[in-house]
């Protein structure tokens, strides 16, 4: 599998992901967007994960390769593409496929209890690796949090998981051209 890893910040790398890739065989590209490196074709890929960042989704007019981004995702949405965004990335994929991402009323720094609904339990699966907090809280697990904006669900997209923090934790679309797109608040990475 080929994957392509967009890059947001210089020292917001991919953490776990390469070492996850490399293990599995892998192939693994970065485009560091954020210093105006090109995007790839859209074929050079097979999954394609946009990573996080210290900006806002909606900083535009600071950012104004976030333009570019969107643009991408929606491009690679409609060609059938795996894509995973993370924190950043899933505020990018909520703007770009009709959500909205904003500023949140509190920020989230630090492992935070994740709650999954109905349909996370069925993605997640029981084989799932989270650790629950207590026996009886089989579907809330820990997560890495650090973001200060929230998104709301684009139209079509199922809601995976929530906290008290922040009602949208997770997200997945399946596209009509049969891409999917998984959207984590937090961060696996």
């Amino acid at each position: 599998m080929r994957l392509l890893l967009l890059q947001h910040d210089p020292l917001d790398g991919p953490g776990a992901l390469t070492e996850w890739a490399a293990e599995r065989g892998y192939s693994l590209a970065i485009c560091l967007i954020c210093q105006g490196e090109s995007l790839p074709p859209l074929d050079s890929f097979d999954l394609l994960v946009s990573l996080g960042g210290p900006m806002g989704s909606y900083e535009e007019k600071k950012h104004p390769w976030l333009v570019s981004e969107k643009e991408y995702l929606r491009r690679a949405v409609s060609a059938g593409k795996k894509i995973l965004g993370l924190c950043l990335g899933c505020q990018l994929l909520a703007d770009a496929l009709g959500g909205k991402a904003f500023r949140h009323t509190c920020k989230e720094f630090g492992w935070q209890p994740i709650e999954l609904l109905g349909a996370g339990r069925d993605w997640f699966g029981e084989d799932r690796d989270f650790k629950a907090l207590e026996k009886d809280e089989k579907d809330i697990f820990y997560a890495f949090q650090w973001h200060g904006d929230t998104y709301s669900l684009p139209q079509g997209a199922v809601q995976l998981a929530r906290n008290d923090a922040a009602e949208q934790q997770a997200f997945l679309m399946e596209a009509p051209s049969g891409g999917r797109v998984l959207g984590l608040q937090f961060h696996l990475e």
